[in-house]
């Protein structure tokens, strides 16, 4: 049920995840956030969490470095990779690595509610 999944949204853009946790919330999803991801990987290692909505273009630590970490520590955690740049490689990339689900920026809500419960079931 929604209500029991626990997502961390991980991204560089404060705005975003500010609107997409109050969404999320609203429909009875617990999420935490992270702007960086040496931040992800710090709670990561501190709470266990059903879903991580992962930005890939993110400065120091990017998504594809935090999908290595997620993969080989956590493997049942799943993850759906985020980027503004949709091309095939990106979406090839997160797939090789191990990503649940692929999505391109701006998404709307209902792609978004979609995409998790294909992924969380």
């Amino acid at each position: 049920m929604e209500d029991q999944n626990t997502i961390l949204l991980v991204d560089d853009d404060e705005a975003l995840i500010k609107i997409v946790s109050l969404q999320l919330t609203d429909q009875g999803y617990r999420v935490d956030s992270a702007l960086d991801g040496d931040e992800a990987i710090i709670k990561l290692e501190q709470k266990r969490y059903d879903l991580i909505l992962l930005d890939i273009g993110m400065v120091r630590v990017g998504g594809y470095e935090v999908l290595g970490f997620v993969k080989k520590k956590f493997p049942e955690t799943k993850v759906i990779m985020l980027t503004g740049f949709a091309d095939i490689l990106h979406a090839h990339e997160s797939k090789v690595l191990g990503a649940d689900e692929f999505l391109s920026k701006p998404y709307d809500l209902n792609e978004l509610l979609t995409t998790i419960r294909a992924v969380v079931g």
